[in-house]
């Protein structure tokens, strides 16, 4: 919601507050039932008695508290001529707002409305240990007031209580306050930390909005929602933890925080809304874990650093726009959990690599159902699954190799520290063992097929040692069946147009022993 939006909002619900107390006061006769005058010094208050038929008795309905004195110092008392006030009313200080400078709320008073808004010269003010609620607009736009001590009493903090207040740097939330109010500190731009107690379940909708002092904050355990805008605009905010126990992040909740580098995302968010980190221009990588269900619209629209991804299994709808103008993305995961993608969720990026867990087919039933668009320079990949993060090192291999004890030549690759070998040089090395298995190849459906046990056929290709082709190197997309399965657990890279796998998944997938000479540097297979 713009801020123009909200303010034209709060202006309509006070002209509904004030012709509401018009109607009610032309309602009611001034004998015995209706609205009668209570006056000590410069305090009056607005006392309406409504006479209950069925009783005989009347009884009071509400009170309004108005103060009609000097201002500077003011104290305002629980009682007036006999009659307690437990609130003070959103009419409090009529006609001399900028004199106020500092107040003290007398032992006895149990919530404070909009008492304070646009008090701008209230300096300090006291609260007591009776106050219960801080209700809407309290101090709104007390641009004076630079800090302010809160009671435990108090258990809600209501809409805009504290919005506008630009001179407040610090405030403490006690113990026992459960729900933090739409806009509660929103566009306190001189706020650079805040604490926020473990009994807190929720943080409204924009309660920190466009806090752009604010650089950290602590997200209790217990907060189960995170609302509407609750951190929009945080310029200065550069990276925030959320609990386990939050099951939702609402719409625009981070946008244009573009300050922020790092989010953890606990496995109990169910739901991510739309622009949840639009314009998070700072955000580098993210990991969407495995509970989430949908990605929104527009997620993480011009999110233009972002590099890295990662989507778990269990998402299953990708919202429009929702990677749109992240022009650091080159390349993407899409689990086969997913079911739909919405229009745009990938225009104007940098995109390569589409890497697609399911089959053609699923592909294709997505690309209808987002309208077939599109992905300009994207190559589309089926069956496997990129790796995201930092790109590998790769580099020729120096170790030498020894299969049942001869040494053997062909070429080799170090990827990350481990040994990769190409899959028909290790077959045909093994071939005529216990460890043997034959290599098929599928151009139609690019699919590698393994069968343990089987004879090799040499293509004529085996044991050829090249040139160095490491800077080709990219993570596999053909599927790799082993014995007719599908096998997505195995490390597989395309080099120079042939694939390499990682010397000890295989061992272990197809059945021969794999040890290392650490005196002759030499990697060991063994067949069984």
């Amino acid at each position: 919601m713009k801020t123009g939006s909200k303010t034209r909002m709060k202006k309509a619900l006070s002209l509904c507050l004030a012709l509401a107390l018009t109607l009610a006061l032309a309602a009611f006769p001034a004998l015995g039932d209706g609205p009668t005058v209570i006056r000590e010094g410069d305090w009056r208050a607005w006392e309406n008695v409504v006479w209950d038929e069925m009783s005989g008795m009347g009884h009071s309905e509400w009170i309004i508290f108005e103060y009609t004195g000097p201002g500077g110092d003011v104290v305002i008392p629980s009682e007036l001529d006999g009659h307690k006030i437990a609130e003070i009313s959103y009419e409090t200080f009529i006609n001399c707002k900028d004199s106020i400078i500092g107040v003290t709320i007398t032992e006895g008073i149990t919530g404070i409305g909009g008492t304070f808004s646009d008090c701008s010269n209230l300096t300090s003010i006291t609260i007591p240990d009776s106050v219960v609620n801080i209700g809407y607009r309290a101090f709104e736009g007390c641009t004076g007031l630079t800090s302010i001590t809160i009671p435990g009493s108090v258990t809600e903090i209501g809409g805009c209580a504290f919005s506008g207040c630009t001179g407040l740097t610090s405030i403490t939330i006690p113990d026992g306050v459960v729900n933090i109010g739409y806009g509660a500190f929103e566009g306190c731009t001189g706020l650079t930390s805040i604490t926020i107690p473990g009994s807190v379940t929720e943080i409204g909708g924009c309660a920190f909005s466009g806090c752009t002092g604010l650089t950290s904050i602590t997200i209790p355990d217990g907060v189960v929602n995170i609302g509407y805008g609750a951190f929009e605009g945080c310029t200065g905010l550069t990276s925030i933890t959320i609990p386990g126990s939050v099951t939702e992040i609402g719409g625009c909740a981070f946008s244009g925080c573009t300050g922020l580098t790092s989010i953890t995302i606990p496995d109990s968010v169910v739901n991510i809304g739309n622009r949840a980190f639009e314009g998070c221009t700072g955000l580098t990588s993210i990991t969407i874990p495995d509970g989430v269900v949908s990605i929104g619209g527009y997620t993480f629209y011009r999110c233009s650093s972002l590099t890295s991804i990662t989507i778990s299994d269990g998402v299953v709808s990708i919202g429009e726009h929702a990677f749109s103008d992240c022009s650091g993305l080159t390349s993407i995961t899409i689990p086969e959990s997913v079911t739909s993608i919405g229009m745009g969720a990938f225009t104007t990026t940098a995109l390569t690599d589409v890497f697609f867990a399911g089959t053609e087919k699923q592909w294709n039933e997505i690309s209808i159902s987002w309208g077939n668009e599109p992905l300009t320079n994207a190559a589309i990949h089926y069956g496997g699954a990129a790796t995201t993060g930092s790109a590998p090192k790769v580099v020729l291999s120096p170790q030498n190799l020894a299969v049942d004890g001869a040494a053997v030549d062909c070429m080799k690759y170090n990827i990350d520290g481990s040994n990769y070998f190409m899959l028909r040089d290790l077959a045909y090395l093994l071939n005529g063992t216990g460890s043997q298995f034959s290599v098929g190849w599928d151009d139609a459906t690019k699919t590698v097929s393994i069968v343990t046990g089987g004879a090799y056929a040499p293509n004529g290709s085996e044991l050829q040692v090249g040139e160095d082709r490491s800077a080709t190197a990219v993570v596999s997309a053909q599927t790799i069946l082993i014995n007719g399965e599908v096998r997505t657990d195995l490390s597989v890279y395309n080099i120079g147009g042939n694939n390499f796998f990682k010397l000890r998944e295989l061992g272990d997938a197809l059945g021969f022993d794999v040890d290392y000479d650490r005196a002759t540097n030499t990697a060991i297979v063994i067949s069984r």
